[in-house]
C-alpha cells in the first residue's frame, strides 16, 4: 500500500467550496478553534464565532453550514496535520513492526493526551447527546480517519512480512484501544498528571501485546 492515509477522490470531496482569495476559511477556523478551547463547544455560538472572524454571519455559513460542521473540520484539521507531518514510514521504506509501532504510539498517544485533544472529547462527550450532528462530525473528522490512516500501516506491515494481520481495520482499532487504556480516561476526566514513563510503558505494554497477536507463522 503506497498511502496510509486515504485521501477522497476529487469527485467524492463534497460540495465545491466557496473561491477564498483572502483566505477566510484559515481566519474563521483559528478564530473558531480559540473559541472553542476557550469556552467550550455549547457555550461558543456561530454569531460570536462570526465576530472574531471578522466576517459576516453569510461568509461564515458559505463555509460552515453548521456550529457541528465548523467544529469537525477543526479536529479533521488537527489530525490530519498530525497525521501528515509525523508520518514516519515513507512509501519506499522497509517497515520493522516494533521501530515502527513504537514510533507512531509514542506520537499519537502524546496527541491523545494534548490539552486541546482533551478539550475537544470533553465537549464532544457532553454534547453530543443534545447534538447527535456533533458527535458524527467529530468521529468521521478524527477517529474514523485515524483508523484508516492506521490500518494503513498495518497493511504495509503485513504486506513486508511483518505481520499476520487479517483485518487490519480492526488491528487499529485495538491498536488506539489498547494505546489509550487508563491513561487517557485519567487525563480526561483531570484527575492526574501523566507522566513520560507512564506512557513509555502504556506503548511498549500496546506494542508488545500486538507483536504477539499478530507474529506472523
Amino acid at each position: 500500500m503506497s498511502e496510509t492515509l486515504h485521501r477522497p477522490a476529487a469527485e467524492d470531496a463534497g460540495p465545491k467550496l466557496p473561491d477564498d482569495p483572502h483566505g477566510k476559511r484559515a481566519q474563521i477556523i483559528a478564530a473558531a478553534t480559540g473559541l472553542f478551547l476557550a469556552g467550550g463547544f455549547a457555550a461558543t455560538s456561530m454569531d460570536a464565532v462570526a465576530r472574531a472572524s471578522n466576517v459576516s454571519k453569510a461568509t461564515l455559513y458559505a463555509y460552515f453550514a453548521s456550529k457541528e460542521v465548523l467544529f469537525g473540520e477543526i479536529v479533521g484539521q488537527t489530525c490530519r496535520a498530525k497525521w501528515d507531518l509525523d508520518e514516519p514510514m515513507p512509501a519506499d521504506a522497509t517497515p520493522h513492526a516494533r521501530t515502527h509501532l513504537t514510533l507512531i504510539g509514542n506520537r499519537l498517544l502524546r496527541f491523545f493526551l494534548r490539552p486541546e485533544t482533551l478539550a475537544a472529547f470533553r465537549s464532544v462527550i457532553t454534547e453530543s447527546p443534545r447534538s447527535p450532528e456533533l458527535g458524527r462530525s467529530f468521529y468521521q473528522a478524527g477517529p474514523q480517519g485515524g483508523m484508516e490512516w492506521m490500518a494503513g500501516i498495518f497493511a504495509r506491515l503485513r504486506d513486508a512480512g511483518e505481520l499476520a494481520v487479517p483485518d487490519p481495520l480492526a488491528a487499529a482499532d485495538q491498536f488506539g484501544a489498547m494505546l489509550r487504556g487508563a491513561l487517557f480516561l485519567r487525563a480526561i476526566i483531570g484527575q492526574e498528571t501523566i507522566t513520560d514513563a507512564e506512557i513509555e510503558a502504556a506503548v511498549t505494554r500496546t506494542v508488545e501485546t500486538i507483536l504477539r497477536a499478530y507474529a506472523p507463522g
